[in-house]
């Protein structure tokens, strides 16, 4: 016999089989506990992505030193008046950042029987004269400072950097209200990894000492990862408040839902609504431990959408309960009784999705093995096992439940007199289910034109939105939307984004294969190439950039029209007290006196940059000017190329991936005809929710992408069931006449799927909104932003099942389903 046969004849075995597997991968879980990735530095592109390529060429110009880490450290005048430019102040800001570099202990360690305190200079190499350029032209330029560069006899200094929020007198720089420094380490070893955050924390307790000073004449900002990583931690624990309050809500919302649907069915019973509330919240809970256990078993890590894509399983599992639950009220009603036998009916009935859902969610898990982006892949995974233990805790968990826990084999009807004694209740219950779907299905039936109409002027309407969306939509990362409003990360963050990356951002071209600068052919391709980096949108021109030629050619007074450069003088060129610090900026051997450059940087001056989004724009502008110069293996690079990777591929990755899954869902329907009206309430309900927000200026992330492919799952099960149950209904007798029979054969298919989906599907989008409703006040805007997507989907959702569909299944019936 089959597993629907086991459930209901032993209960208590298939109970104890749920709470058996349940109990053993959370042991699992205890003892393999999965991984957990939070960060979205890896795995969230193609294994071919640029990024990849530019990030490691980045670490292999330094020597393959490790992972790059970074810290910046802003200034501004305490005076309203005063200037970061000034003595006093810019003198400050020095000796506070030496200070932090070379006082500050980061833990002390036994070396030769002597202690010995590690501070960031045994940390930083190459990296630690990272700023003294700036401290040498400050204390050179005693004539002002010309923004970008600063002309100090034959030396030219690029200050564009440092130096922000700028009162200018032409090229002059006549005050500045903030002043910038950098930190730059590469991280090799858990170790260093610890110590450099216990760094940040020691130089977050000197920055507010410092600004606490009321004498000091400046306040310090400091940006970091820890200190973005702690309050985020923060606004997701706030977060996490809100969850928890719409999760009581969904519970209590929930419980008064069962009522209804079990009254509307005269089958209103504590014990059963006690038991199937228990189950919406036991049968997610015991799906995610087991999933959990699985990752842990197979050493799989879960990654931060798997741990948003979790919440969501709450409401999945409602929708599926609620419509088996419907289904169980109905058949026993019609069985008269409760027995093993109303289990399978109730299955046969209604249980059809079930079988289709495991499918599913096992094509799912394949697609997981196989999909090209990693993390993808992960949280793919994590939703088809997900969805599988669910299936399963429902047939034995939830079914054997509500048969242990109904005490009842046979119900009786009532006599008519008791009937009469209770007319007004029995009249007022038929009025709100079987009356009210009776006059929705005559009313359509009459008035079929315009039924018609106004359902496909609906969905016109929605489609035109959603196009419009589409046009808006594009993928952006605002770090301040995963803060809370008073995170004082927040300035840190402001400052980068908002002032920093619009004033003066330089992007890096790591050339692999530099030109041999005394062959005229490559000299010249070479200049070529610094042509059309200026070309690059928002290039800010040639004297903002950065690369060792300009100074050598100055340095070696070479023609601006020569056709090649003489590199006789370059050993005394980097070597010079002036140009030494280009020594880390390119690589070089030395053949007799003859340099060969084998690795180089060239930076260039870029404005204009105000959001990751525009980031992505430049690197992919940067990216094409490199192709077009491929002997020289120039490779952009900026520290947030990852992230702009996976804005760009952000909104690529919501429109498939969502699309093959309701795809699958569509196919594995079992009535073939209505496929494609399957898949377009689908697409609609999706493509809405997803879309729509653009116009209200909301922007795809990583985040979306979680949300989105749960809106994917999501927005198929409802369809699907009223579909199905419309082609399960049951047929009238055979022996109606030929002609009545054809009628009433189709209003009865559509008014019993009705009957069985309609009233479960618009209560489950009730309470599925309950959860997310605090959302909606929620301070952390990329949860907000979330729940004002979810909110979109099920307000469409909510009017293709209440309305759309059920028109279409009354309209477009036919008789060979």
């Amino acid at each position: 016999m089959g597993i629907p046969y086991i459930g209901g004849k032993y209960p208590k075995s298939s109970l104890a089989l749920s709470l058996t597997i349940t109990s053993l991968l959370l042991w699992a879980t205890f003892q393999h506990k999965p991984h957990l990735v939070l960060s979205f530095d890896e795995g969230y592109t193609t294994t071919n992505a640029p990024s990849i390529k530019e990030l490691q060429a980045q670490i292999d110009f330094f020597d393959n030193q490790g992972t790059p880490w970074y810290m910046a450290l802003f200034a501004e005048p305490r005076a309203e008046n005063g200037s970061m430019i000034e003595s006093n102040e810019f003198h400050e800001f020095k000796r506070f950042y030496r200070s932090i570099k070379s006082n500050i202990t980061i833990r002390s360690v036994i070396e030769e029987d002597r202690q010995a305190n590690l501070t960031y200079m045994d940390y930083c190499g190459s990296m630690c004269n990272f700023n003294e350029v700036i401290f040498k032209t400050f204390s050179m330029a005693w004539f002002g400072f010309d923004w970008p560069v600063t002309k100090i006899i034959s030396y030219q200094s690029n200050i564009g950097k440092y130096f922000f929020q700028r009162t200018m007198n032409g090229d002059s720089i006549e005050s500045a209200k903030l002043a910038a420094l950098y930190f730059m380490v590469f991280i090799n070893s858990t170790e260093m990894s610890g110590d450099l955050r216990e760094f940040e924390r020691l130089v977050q307790i000197e920055v507010e000492k410092h600004n606490a000073d009321p004498t000091t004449k400046t306040i310090l900002t400091q940006h970091g990862a820890r200190g973005m990583e702690l309050e985020i931690e923060r606004a997701t624990n706030t977060a996490q408040q809100f969850l928890l309050t719409g999760l009581v809500i969904f519970i209590v919302i929930c419980f008064v839902s069962l009522v209804v649907l079990s009254w509307s069915q005269k089958r209103l019973s504590g014990c059963i609504v006690f038991v199937a509330t228990a189950a919406i919240v036991l049968v997610p809970i015991s799906s995610l431990i087991c999933t959990m256990g699985i990752f842990g078993l197979t050493g799989w890590h879960v990654n931060t959408l798997s741990i948003i894509t979790a919440i969501f399983i709450f409401p999945y599992i409602l929708i599926n309960v609620f419509q088996l639950f419907n289904v169980w009220l109905i058949r026993s009603n019609l069985d008269q009784s409760v027995d093993a036998q109303t289990l399978d009916n109730t299955l046969s009935m209604g249980g059809h999705f079930i079988f289709t859902n495991v499918i599913y969610s096992l094509i799912i898990l394949v697609a997981g093995f196989l999909f090209f982006i990693p993390e993808i892949g992960n949280l793919l995974k994590f939703i088809g096992i997900s969805i599988f233990f669910a299936h399963f805790h429902i047939m034995h968990l939830l079914l054997p439940f509500l048969l242990w826990c109904t005490p009842l084999t046979t119900h009786k009807k009532l006599q008519d007199s008791e009937k009469a004694n209770n007319g007004c209740a029995e009249l007022n219950h038929s009025f709100t289910h079987r009356t009210i779907i009776t006059a929705f299905s005559k009313t359509v039936r009459k008035m079929k034109k315009v039924s018609l109409t106004t359902a496909s002027s609906l969905l016109i309407i929605i489609g035109c939105l959603s196009i419009w969306g589409f046009t808006q939509a594009h993928g952006n990362l605002d770090y301040r939307h995963l803060l809370l409003p008073d995170s004082p990360n927040n300035k840190g963050v402001h400052l980068m984004s908002d002032v920093v990356w619009p004033d003066f951002l330089h992007i890096l071209f790591i050339m692999e294969s530099p030109p041999d600068f005394e062959n005229p052919v490559e000299y010249q391709q070479f200049k070529g190439f610094t042509r059309e980096i200026q070309e690059i949108r928002g290039a800010i021109g040639p004297e903002s950039d950065m690369v060792w030629t300009f100074d050598y050619e100055r340095f070696s007074e070479s023609p601006s029209d020569a056709r090649v450069l003489n590199m006789s003088m370059f050993k005394s060129f980097i070597t010079h007290e002036v140009y030494n610090a280009w020594a880390s900026g390119l690589r070089y051997k030395m053949d007799g006196d003859k340099p060969i450059i084998t690795k180089m940087i060239y930076m260039v001056g870029i404005n204009g940059t105000t959001t990751m989004a525009d980031k992505a724009q430049l690197m992919a502008d940067c990216r094409r000017v490199s192709s077009h110069y491929p002997q020289f293996k120039a490779i952009p690079f900026d520290t947030e190329v990852g992230m702009t990777d996976v804005i760009t591929q952000v909104p690529e990755t919501l429109i498939w991936v969502p699309a093959v899954i309701i795809m699958i869902q569509t196919l594995t329907m079992f009535s073939k005809k209505w496929i494609v009206e399957s898949a377009v309430f689908q697409f609609i309900s999706f493509g809405g929710a997803i879309l729509m927000p653009a116009l209200f200026g909301i922007t795809f992330n990583p985040f979306s992408v979680a949300l989105g492919i749960y809106l994917s799952v999501f927005s198929s099960i409802i369809p699907r069931h009223m579909i199905q149950f419309f082609v399960h209904s049951q047929q009238v007798d055979d022996e109606e006449p030929e002609e009545a029979y054809t009628e009433r054969k189709k209003v009865r298919k559509a008014e019993e799927a009705l009957e069985r989906s309609w009233l479960p599907s618009i209560l489950g989008v009730i309470v599925c909104t309950c959860i997310f409703l605090p959302f909606l006040y929620c301070p952390v805007l990329i949860f907000y932003n979330l729940a004002i997507i979810n909110f979109i989907f099920l307000i469409i959702f909510f009017i293709v099942i209440s309305f759309i569909l059920p028109v279409f299944l009354l309209v477009f019936r036919g008789t060979d389903y």
